[in-house]
């Protein structure tokens, strides 16, 4: 489920923009997409012994958990760089496609800080929630050790 909600928030991210100042002139060349997983998680094996029979497998739980984090970390640091960067490719579209009427310009200029706010925001919770999945894998993890 976590998957598809990190899809769901790529996709709003891509709409958004798009949908300012019509058909983009200038388009944004980088795509969210190309940072890397999301979902780290779903890329680890079960937690329900995968190391249940090692000594260190508590130690190894949160070694795999700290891991997850930081790659975790890396993947949303770079869309969140990509998204705070759309707003200068926004802004450009806007200058690019509206000469005529200062009203419309500072309208598009807005339209393109308010979806930055929104797309940092959307970036900022799939993190959070995908921080959380590591934390959840690694609680089980350290669960199914053995005494």
């Amino acid at each position: 489920m976590r998957g598809v909600r990190v899809w769901l928030v790529l996709g709003a991210i891509a709409i958004g923009a798009t949908a300012r100042a019509g058909v983009p002139v200038i388009v944004d060349p980088f795509d969210t997409a190309s940072c890397g997983e999301t979902d780290y998680v779903a890329t680890l094996d079960d937690p329900n012994g995968v190391y249940s029979a090692l000594i260190d497998c508590p130690g190894l739980c949160r070694l795999t958990e700290f891991e997850c984090r930081k790659l975790t970390k890396l993947t949303f640091s770079c869309q969140n760089l990509i998204v705070s960067k759309r707003q200068t490719w926004s802004r450009a579209n806007c200058a690019a496609t509206i000469t005529d009427d200062k009203a419309a310009l500072r309208a598009c200029n807005l339209d393109a800080k308010n979806q930055a706010a929104l797309d940092k925001m959307a970036v900022r919770n799939a993190q959070a929630d995908a921080l959380d999945a590591c934390a959840a894998w690694s609680a089980t993890c350290q669960t199914t050790c053995g005494p």
